[in-house]
C-alpha cells in the first residue's frame, strides 16, 4: 500500500460531513484537501451521468473551520460553479493548502420541467499568503548586513 493510498483512506473517515441543508447554511474554513469523485446515485449506487452520456463528478475538500474541527462536504454542480467563479475573483488563484474558503447556500432552482431543484450557493476564496521574506529566501539580496 502506497502513502497515496494510505492518505486516501484516512481522508475518508476524517471529519464530520458538513451537509447544506437550509438556505442560508454556510460554511467557513481553511482547506485541507481536495479531490475529485465519481458522483452517485443515493438510491442504487450507480454512476450518475449526464444527459450528454457524461460521468457527473463531486469534489470532496476537507478543511477545517474556526472551531478547531474538521469537516468534509460534498460539492456537486452549484457548489462547484460557485467555487469556480471565487477562483475568478481571486485572480485565477489555485485551490491550495491553507487557503480560505467561504460557501453559502444561497437558494433552489428548479428549471422548468425538472424533477428536482438544485442548490444554488455563493463562495469566496482567499488564496493562502505567500511569505517571502526572511533569510531562507534565495532571492534576498546578500552582502553587508546580510544574514547568509
Amino acid at each position: 500500500m502506497s502513502f497515496d493510498d494510505v492518505n486516501d483512506a484516512a481522508d475518508q473517515i476524517a471529519g464530520q460531513w458538513f451537509k447544506f441543508e437550509q438556505i442560508g447554511d454556510e460554511i467557513d474554513w481553511r482547506l485541507v484537501s481536495m479531490k475529485v469523485r465519481d458522483q452517485r446515485d443515493f438510491v442504487t449506487g450507480e454512476t450518475r451521468v449526464s444527459r450528454a452520456g457524461n460521468i457527473r463528478t463531486e469534489w470532496i475538500m476537507t478543511g477545517v473551520a474556526d472551531d478547531g474541527h474538521t469537516y468534509k462536504v460534498s460539492c456537486r454542480e452549484g457548489a462547484q460553479a460557485a467555487l469556480v467563479r471565487a477562483r475568478q475573483k481571486a485572480g485565477g488563484a489555485k485551490f491550495q493548502g491553507n487557503g480560505r474558503i467561504r460557501m453559502r447556500y444561497t437558494a433552489d432552482i428548479k428549471p422548468d420541467g425538472a424533477l428536482y431543484a438544485f442548490k444554488e450557493f455563493e463562495a469566496t476564496y482567499t488564496p493562502p499568503a505567500a511569505d517571502v521574506s526572511g533569510p531562507w529566501n534565495d532571492d534576498a539580496p546578500t552582502g553587508v548586513g546580510s544574514v547568509l
